[in-house]
């Protein structure tokens, strides 16, 4: 019913929206992230459904089928952040599509503006651990690592936390 709407009339936003969604939770991130596109093309502005837009636009199976993909996700992450700035998720997300576009330094921008609006954002945290281990960044590390293992519960997860101030430099921390 919600395809047989859509043909009888292309601009109708509701059923395109029901349709992202139903293909989302059935496990068709391809066909969501079309409907996605095709919905907020139209005027979808619930934060909710950009969030859910931004997140389907992470899959690697969507970013083969469109190299595009994680530029529209920013440009949505972006229309929600521009309302309501302190939307966590949005701020990580925002972080994860940049850091995979190679734009490190705008990506740690978005994870410590996430840990901002929420200290407890443990993803955020992993992920700034990781990004200043690498840059070779020990007191930084430490701090970062040092939160995350207060919030994370996960043992292997903690370990490879551990793991990230066991390589840094001897001295270092």
């Amino acid at each position: 019913p919600l395809r047989r709407a859509v043909a009888l009339d292309h601009a109708c936003l509701e059923p395109q929206m029901h349709l992202a969604r139903v293909r989302q939770t059935r496990g068709d991130p391809v066909g969501a992230y079309g409907w996605y596109t095709s919905a907020i093309q139209l005027g979808a502005s619930d934060p909710l459904f950009l969030l859910d837009a931004a997140s389907v636009a992470d899959e690697e199976v969507v970013v083969r089928a469109d190299p595009t993909a994680r530029e529209k996700a920013l440009g949505w992450l972006d229309l929600i952040l521009a309302v309501e700035p302190q939307v966590t998720l949005a701020h990580f997300l925002r972080g994860v599509h940049l850091e995979a576009l190679g734009r490190q330094d705008e990506a740690t921008l978005s994870y410590l503006r996430a840990v901002e609006t929420d200290p407890s954002c443990l993803s955020a945290l992993t992920r700034l651990a990781r990004i200043f281990a690498d840059e070779g960044d020990p007191v930084r590390t430490r701090e970062f690592v040092g939160r995350a293992l207060e919030i994370e519960e996960d043992p292997t997860r903690r370990e490879e936390l551990e793991k990230l101030l066991e390589e840094a430099p001897k001295g270092s921390l």
